[in-house]
């Protein structure tokens, strides 16, 4: 039996969603993320994503799939147009993966944010 260690945890709160990402993060852990926010029966309620990827080593995508992330986000976004997304990133990599992102999402209806902090994202109120 081969031992599966995730790379994130979900973690739902009073109207937001916290998930925590570790080590090395895929674009198939990307979708299981999707998959698992987007489908909760509370996602329809939520009113904050945070993405923690302070300790966040390595991601495995490519700007094609920011891209593909940010209009599946904007297509979530119809069934609920009030949540907004802090990711907290801090490594050069990951900062530009988030502006990257940032910017595709622009004109879309969730507003995003990068933060260096957990105290500051959650402190944010669009």
């Amino acid at each position: 039996m081969d031992l599966v260690i995730m790379a994130y945890e979900i973690t739902w709160l009073d109207r937001a969603v916290v998930v925590k990402l570790s080590e090395l993060v895929s674009i198939h852990d990307l979708h299981d993320i999707y998959d698992a926010v987007s489908g909760d029966i509370r996602f329809d309620d939520l009113r904050k994503r945070i993405f923690n990827c302070l300790d966040l080593s390595k991601v495995d995508i490519h700007d094609s799939d920011i891209k593909i992330f940010a209009h599946l986000d904007n297509a979530a976004s119809q069934s609920n147009s009030k949540m907004d997304t802090a990711i907290i990133a801090t490594t050069s990599e990951l900062v530009k993966n988030t502006e990257q992102y940032i910017q595709v999402c622009q004109p879309f209806l969730w507003k995003v944010r990068l933060f260096s902090t957990l105290n500051e994202a959650v402190e944010w109120s669009p």
